[in-house]
């Protein structure tokens, strides 16, 4: 029997894709935009892009290139109006960075990675003060580790340059370069020891590989500007 598909979520996906194509002529035209090995994203099965965050920019820039829905943590006040119900149609839910551990927003996102989507998560948990990594929290690594969901990490360069917390608008003119590096598969755990010690694992080997590409960046940044 042949699935219906619901009209208003086929509109939505045709908007999404839109506004993805023109992002990407965006990011061409004002800032010179290359998204490297994108082909490494699965396009299907539980996926966890873990991005590093510096800007404004990274959550709209990040997934430009990967033609499949992408589900978002959101700080939880954004969602307030006018902004709320457009980031909510954009596929962002509220997460309440405020508390240690906020049980609504880990329900969402398991429920999504059960259900084979894609959840776009930043490891930091917010935004860099430098442009260099910040210490990576535990949650892709526990939520890779509760779901068996794959790690894509992801390293966003040249973000920090053109628009960091500090500014109120964005610069232009400047290269911005993103590495979705290779997979990290991860098999779920149910263990509670054995899960705890598989997060602490896998956080040290997204620092591995994210953190020298940034450092890099940055050199070669303060270089040119000299």
């Amino acid at each position: 029997m042949k699935r219906e598909v619901d009209p208003r979520q086929h509109e939505r996906n045709v908007l999404i894709n839109l506004l993805r194509a023109i992002l990407w002529v965006f990011c061409k035209v004002f800032y010179r935009a290359r998204w490297l090995h994108a082909e490494r994203v699965p396009l299907s099965g539980p996926v966890i892009l873990a991005p590093t965050h510096a800007s404004f920019y990274d959550p709209p820039f990040v997934d430009v290139p990967i033609w499949r829905r992408a589900y978002y943590f959101t700080r939880e006040r954004y969602f307030k109006f006018p902004l709320g119900p457009i980031i909510r149609y954009l596929n962002a839910f509220p997460v309440d960075l405020e508390k240690r551990f906020d049980a609504k927003a880990w329900e969402q996102a398991v429920k999504i990675l059960h259900e084979s989507g894609m959840l776009v998560l930043f490891p930091e948990g917010t935004r860099s003060h430098d442009g260099l990594l910040d210490k990576i929290q535990p949650g892709v690594a526990a939520l890779a580790v509760e779901t068996g969901a794959t790690i894509v990490p992801v390293s966003i360069c040249g973000a920090f340059e053109v628009w960091p917390r500090t500014r109120r608008f964005p610069r232009f003119c400047r290269p911005i370069s993103i590495k979705y590096h290779h997979p990290i598969r991860v098999e779920r755990v149910t263990d509670s020891r054995l899960r705890r010690q598989k997060t602490i694992e896998i956080s040290h080997q997204l620092e591995r590989v994210l953190a020298p590409r940034l450092r890099a960046w940055r050199r070669l940044f303060h270089k040119s500007e000299c």
